[in-house]
């Protein structure tokens, strides 16, 4: 892993030759902790493709969840992929392909105070109808004996695409908060849900050039193959979207643990019966969790209520 010297000096009047966006095979690494797991959010390189034109690259979002297992031992419960990001980088911008066309998300030779439009706000939220982000302030940065642009960037809490903290023009975000559930991609937010995300940080970012780390003395390995609590299928007949208020597991499934969670990791319910009342949840999508015999059926729905 290549050492890096990560110099903090105030812009002021500086030109920056053409840079360049992240190199092949990139990786961003993030920790979160809530309740009752923690664990890593992989963003990666998965694919090459065009898209109206543009030759882009194809990023997967995967949350690895680690939990403790009867032996008291530290173990991957399980995985979900939440998405696969397309984007592309021109003229010092990083464009990302929503809805039929592309957004500019992160906009490089603009100065402080500066506001810019990104991706247009979904009509299924009740969020604010623009997507406005502003350049608190900015600096420059030394990565590898390049300088590189550094911004501090705000959205309206309201705003469905919340692209907040410190982002550098070299890999994107490396500062995320609890408020804050985009990582280096937009993703969406449910403005009528309770934002009550775990808590995230950055850990490392890598790709063939470079290898940043937040901490001193952490790297971007982790024991994603560690052992793990074994998956097994099982036949809900669950029509999706949930549209009648409740869940019914097979009659077999008697005392068994079923969990409820959000997409940010947030336990919405729990129950030990095999019928689980859905009726008093938000709208949006969800996983659910059946633990039986030290093995883990999971599943994402969408409930409509």
């Amino acid at each position: 892993m290549k050492s890096l010297t990560f110099l903090l000096l105030l812009l002021t009047s500086i030109s920056f030759a053409q840079q360049t966006w992240v190199s092949d095979n990139a990786k961003w690494t993030y920790t979160f902790h809530s309740f009752p797991y923690g664990g890593y959010i992989i963003v990666q390189e998965v694919m090459d493709t065009v898209i109206m034109g543009e030759a882009c690259k194809g990023y997967e979002t995967t949350q690895y969840n680690f939990g403790m297992n009867q032996f008291g031992e530290t173990v991957e419960l399980f995985s979900e992929v939440l998405d696969t990001n397309y984007v592309y980088y021109a003229n010092d911008t990083v464009h990302m392909y929503y809805e039929s066309d592309f957004h500019p998300i992160y906009i490089f030779n603009l100065n402080q105070n500066t506001t810019y439009n990104t991706m247009a706000n979904p009509s299924e939220t009740t969020c604010a109808i623009t997507s406005n982000i502003s350049v608190v302030d900015s600096t420059t940065v030394t990565l590898s004996g390049q300088d590189y642009l550094q911004y501090t960037l705000s959205a309206d809490d309201n705003n469905s695409f919340r692209i907040n903290g410190v982002v550098n023009s070299r890999f994107g975000h490396f500062e995320t908060t609890s408020q804050q559930y985009s990582f280096v991609f937009p993703r969406m937010t449910f403005c009528f849900m309770p934002d009550e995300s775990p808590f995230y940080s950055f850990s490392c970012f890598e790709d063939d050039d470079i290898s940043y780390t937040a901490n001193t003395g952490s790297d971007c390995i982790y024991p994603y193959n560690t052992i793990g609590i074994e998956t097994f299928d099982i036949d809900l007949n669950l029509i999706n979207p949930v549209i009648n208020g409740e869940i019914q597991l097979p009659s077999d499934f008697v005392n068994v643990r079923s969990t409820i969670t959000d997409l940010k990791g947030q336990v919405v319910l729990r129950s030990t019966n095999n019928t689980l009342k859905v009726s008093t949840l938000e709208n949006g999508i969800y996983l659910l969790h059946v633990e039986k015999e030290g093995k883990v059926y999971t599943k994402k729905m969408v409930i409509r209520n």
